[in-house]
């Protein structure tokens, strides 16, 4: 029940895909000392992060411990923390945590690490995304927004003109279950709605929710790694990945870790080398990821790419996904591999939809 596509510098989304970016928050170890050291979890989805290579990262805060610790060992876990994130070839936008500023030394720390400012905003393909810092007061539980804060976020959200849309980010949630967790965020709120956020972000409760207030969605995302909440409550560990279209669509996807893995070999044809990359993603829903992640090593040389998809057996109503979305892939780019200067690392771009195997083919033309 195999079909191949041959491909040559096709367009990876064919529904007009613009470019995804993940969020993802609370990657704060499991628990003080002794219990040292960073989640398994957090490795395993840094690994597919890796591989799905989005446009953008954002961290909804609590990278470190911090309670009950000194400087050095928080100092320790940043060190640690920001060296696992530093394998990701995409830029990472943070936000702080309580548990990243519980004093002002680890606050200190904290920015020191993520080299960013206290709260900012981004353009990037005509959307708009702004952080917002609910921790300045140092290790507060409860947040807030100072009025130095809400002042420039009036100024800031105030001169988009034009743009697909606004995103917003910042670590506690003002929404929960479609109501204000405290007065003191209606004005916040109301900011949000007035100037249509598509959707604003927050972690700090270690589940996954969504709901609307006054028209916007607020999604709470705190399964990066850290100790989730009970599973009836939506506690477990997952990262977002969040789609853009041209036309301002945006589609997310929920991904539980080791639900994608990728197995890469490689073979002699006619003398010369073909590598393969079999992808799969036990998602649900008809879930499609994009990926943009997968690195051939391969002698330097000319490639085309060959897409295989293959249902599982006794799924052949499957083929519906197919139909409604035909899926591509692409070489992106071609660098030098550092090892061996006689080969190249060749990235590819596709898309794996769940419940199927995709077998991605670079063979010399």
């Amino acid at each position: 029940m195999a079909a191949s596509l041959l491909l040559r510098a096709a367009p990876v989304y064919a529904e007009g895909k613009d470019f995804s970016f993940v969020v993802i928050g609370d990657t704060q170890r499991l628990g003080p000392v002794p219990y040292y050291g960073i989640s398994p979890v957090l490795k395993t989805m840094v690994d597919e992060i890796d591989l799905i290579n989005p446009d953008m990262i954002f961290h909804l805060g609590d990278v470190g411990w911090g309670y009950g610790e000194d400087d050095i060992s928080f100092r320790q876990d940043l060190d640690e923390a920001f060296k696992l994130f530093s394998r990701w070839d995409t830029h990472v936008y943070y936000t702080p945590g309580n548990h990243d500023t519980l004093t002002q030394k680890n606050e200190n720390e904290f920015f020191r690490h993520s080299r960013q400012k206290s709260y900012y905003s981004i353009d990037y393909e005509n959307y708009h995304f702004i952080v917002l810092n609910t921790q300045e007061t140092p290790g507060s539980e409860k947040g807030g927004i100072s009025e130095k804060q809400m002042s420039w976020l009036k100024t800031d959200i105030s001169r988009v003109r034009g743009n697909k849309g606004i995103f917003v980010f910042m670590h506690i949630p003002i929404v929960s279950k479609g109501r204000l967790r405290d007065p003191q965020y209606e004005e916040l709120a109301g900011i949000f709605s007035t100037y249509k956020v598509k959707v604003v972000f927050a972690g700090h409760i270690h589940v996954f929710a969504e709901s609307q207030y006054k028209g916007v969605k607020y999604i709470t995302s705190g399964g990066g790694g850290a100790k989730t909440a009970a599973p009836e409550t939506g506690g477990f560990h997952h990262y977002i990945v969040m789609e853009a279209d041209e036309a301002g669509n945006i589609e997310r996807t929920i991904v539980e870790p080791n639900h994608l893995q990728i197995n890469y070999s490689y073979r002699k044809e006619g003398g010369k080398t073909v590598g393969i990359a079999i992808v799969t993603y036990a998602g649900y829903g008809g879930a499609v990821l994009p990926m943009k992640g997968l690195r051939f090593t391969l002698p330097k040389g000319d490639y085309e790419v060959v897409l295989d998809r293959v249902p599982p057996q006794g799924m052949l109503n499957g083929w519906n996904v197919w139909k409604k979305r035909p899926l591509s892939a692409r070489i992106t780019r071609i660098k030098p591999n550092q090892r061996d200067s006689s080969k190249a690392d060749i990235y590819v771009e596709t898309d794996v939809p769940d419940s199927y195997a995709v077998s991605v083919t670079l063979k010399p033309k």
